[in-house]
């Protein structure tokens, strides 16, 4: 199975949101390399079968200075946090001052920055209490815990202000490509699925490669079992450029990280009907009983097939050679005596081709 999304029956949006750090960042994100370029608030991209993928335009820059000045303010919760009630220790005083100076550039930049009147007095009274809030632990030479809680009680109501307009122009901005996307592909429209990309997750990808063969391509034969890559039963074959080949799960891998990759699932086994010699041999030996990890274990043991097929084994090493590559994979049923004899009646029912 070829899979390059979209190339089969789905078109796909990717989103992705990363958090803008700081307020006033000194390199400009032109000057970074294309792998470090920020993708502020979202990126959506097209995939289409046989067309170049669409990238969506990015959100408006008002967006980023909203949320850039939201962040200023949580910050220095970041600052003061390690040295609130301690008055002995000023190893703060560096850090806070050199923020300071970045926090009054911002200021005084503000009126050039293309966002309502209304938005942008509210930013500037974030940054003037930002700046009056460090002035005031400069000179008291200490951070106490009520003079953060003041702080943060008076800035409560501006930043609830700038977070509410942030979204809405995120929102607003994302909503108005995905109603012009959908106009563009017409019917193609409810053939249309989502990857959405977050650092704030454990994975990066919602959509993990299990779920997508299941639900999109309708492939049950790949499951589902720990959820931790550690039984995998999950496990399809990966096959690689130069010719050789390897099993990984899917439990946890994205389905994005499978993109442009050659994946053959447990559904590949069997051809015309007849089932392959290694799925043969394993209902000979009986080798599995509800049948749960059986993929992984056909797709294992067909990945040591075909690299003995281009390098056998030395027939004393055959059983340890079998045991290393069925390492892993786990059965809660028969245990693995079984499947290790039926692979290992498949390698010697054709010796010459296996073993040296």
């Amino acid at each position: 199975m070829r899979l390059d999304f979209l190339l089969r029956r789905f078109a796909c949006a990717t989103t992705v949101f990363i958090a803008l750090a700081g307020a006033n960042g000194m390199a400009k994100a032109e000057d970074l390399p294309g792998y470090m370029q920020p993708i502020v608030g979202g990126k959506f991209i097209l995939y289409r079968p046989g067309q170049p993928t669409l990238d969506a335009p990015s959100v408006p820059v008002v967006y980023q200075l909203l949320k850039s000045i939201g962040h200023s303010t949580m910050a220095l919760a970041e600052v003061v946090g390690p040295y609130l009630n301690s008055p002995d220790d000023q190893a703060w005083r560096g850090s806070m001052l050199t923020y300071r100076s970045r926090m009054k550039s911002a200021l005084d930049g503000l009126d050039a920055t293309p966002m309502p009147v209304e938005w942008r007095d509210n930013n500037r009274t974030i940054l003037r209490n930002n700046i009056a809030f460090m002035d005031d632990c400069v000179t008291k030479g200490a951070v106490t815990f009520a003079a953060l809680k003041t702080f943060s009680d008076k800035q409560a109501p501006f930043l609830k202000l700038d977070i509410t307009w942030a979204a809405q122009t995120q929102v607003a901005h994302w909503m108005t490509v995905i109603s012009d996307w959908k106009s563009m592909l017409g019917a193609d429209w409810d053939r249309t699925y989502a990857v959405s990309n977050t650092i704030y997750v454990a994975r990066q990808n919602n959509v993990l490669f299990s779920d997508f063969l299941r639900e999109y391509l309708g492939m049950t034969g790949t499951k589902f079992g720990c959820g931790l890559a550690q039984c995998l039963s999950c496990a399809v074959i990966v096959d690689n450029p130069d010719g050789t080949s390897h099993t990984s799960p899917t439990c946890v891998v994205p389905a994005a990280s499978f993109s442009g990759k050659s994946i053959r699932t447990v559904e590949g086994h069997a051809q015309n009907g007849q089932l392959s010699v290694q799925q043969k041999a394993f209902v000979e030996h009986f080798s599995f009983q509800c049948g749960y990890c059986t993929p992984g274990f056909l797709n294992e043991g067909q990945v040591l097939l075909e690299r003995l097929a281009k390098t056998p084994a030395p027939r004393a090493d055959l059983d340890t050679t079998i045991r290393d590559a069925l390492n892993g994979h786990l059965c809660r049923c028969t245990g693995y005596v079984k499947y290790h004899e039926a692979v290992r009646a498949v390698i010697l029912a054709d010796p010459n081709r296996y073993l040296s």
